[in-house]
């Protein structure tokens, strides 16, 4: 079998889960090639962004991104339908692009979406999801992603939160420990870049560590592992990392499309597994200190996020749609 997997160029998190997902699709035995536009790939796409785009992107609706006359995505879409024949793809994973969906599916190879939280019922959305083989959902059956997973419901297969950290129980600091807490923000950094200092003043007991925008760490894990609370974004494949490093957390959201991450917020709130910050700039530097006691005491569910296995299981489905 040969696997093919697109990934997104934005967002860190879309190729650190396509690297999970390759990594089991191997120790299967298949082969794979992952195609996109940065991080470590076997094929390197150009921009369909650069330089920006003129006139009508989506069709009139019915696109997400689509340039007109634009040789950066004329090109892309040529590597990818040489990538597809010449590497003979059995199955392609989209992480995510609609407009890369429609290409591999037109060219007869079936299709395994990759689903984000959010309200996705839109045209667009409705043209990949209808052309998928298997909606791939990265958390726990059961969560309220948004409307489309009901509407597409007997294609979505949910397999848990896939994060590239190992599964293991939660490590004892030595005593005596330093107390710290954690700002977990995406490459972008906080849409507030005064809110680390502002929690910090507020919380004055912990020490607290910001990482994300220039404050970059290629492997988190240990000190995730170790805090007493993260104060996180929404992002898909944080959450997985909070979840496999089972940490008190606050998950706030940031503004996204589709409001994904104030999807992924109220579903992680209403089903207990942390406190969810729907809008951070609502609140006054002395509600985060209640916040932080909050998140320390309450009862954690994180292994409810089933991200052990959770990639192997992606692999296995995608294996299933490759073997027909």
């Amino acid at each position: 079998m040969r696997v093919g997997i697109y990934v997104h160029h934005s967002g860190s998190g879309h190729g650190r889960r396509a690297a999970s997902i390759a990594q089991a699709v191997r120790e299967r035995g298949a082969a794979v090639s992952v195609a996109g536009s940065s991080g470590v790939v076997d094929l390197s796409l150009p921009r369909d962004d650069e330089p920006p785009a003129q006139g009508d992107a989506t069709a009139r609706g019915a696109l997400h991104w689509a340039p007109l006359r634009h040789n950066g995505m004329r090109e892309r879409s040529q590597l990818i339908a040489r990538w597809v024949a010449e590497e003979r793809l059995d199955v392609v994973v989209v992480d995510v692009s609609v407009e890369v969906a429609a290409l591999v599916r037109l060219l007869g190879v079936p299709v395994v979406v990759v689903t984000q939280p959010g309200d996705r019922t839109d045209r667009p959305h409705a043209l990949a999801y209808d052309l998928a083989e298997v909606i791939l959902a990265p958390w726990p059956d059961g969560f309220d992603a948004g409307p489309h997973v009901g509407r597409w419901r007997e294609k979505v297969v949910a397999v848990g939160g896939i994060s590239a950290f190992t599964t293991r129980p939660r490590a004892e600091r030595p005593s005596p420990a330093c107390p710290y807490g954690v700002l977990l923000a995406g490459g972008d950094g906080w849409p507030d870049p005064t809110l680390p200092q502002r929690i910090s003043c507020a919380v004055p007991a912990l020490t607290w560590h910001t990482l994300g925008g220039e404050h970059w760490l290629d492997d988190p894990e240990d000190l995730l592992r170790g805090a007493d609370v993260v104060i996180s974004h929404a992002g898909q494949n944080a959450v997985a990392d909070l979840a496999a490093a089972d940490a008190p957390s606050i998950v706030v959201a940031m503004p996204r499309p589709f409001d994904e991450q104030r999807w992924m917020v109220r579903g992680l709130a209403a089903g207990g597994w942390c406190t969810g910050i729907d809008d951070a700039s609502s609140l006054a530097d002395a509600d985060w200190a209640a916040l932080v006691r909050r998140a320390t005491t309450m009862p954690r569910r994180w292994t409810d996020w089933h991200t052990e296995g959770a990639a192997g299981r992606a692999a296995d489905v995608i294996l299933d749609v490759a073997h027909g």
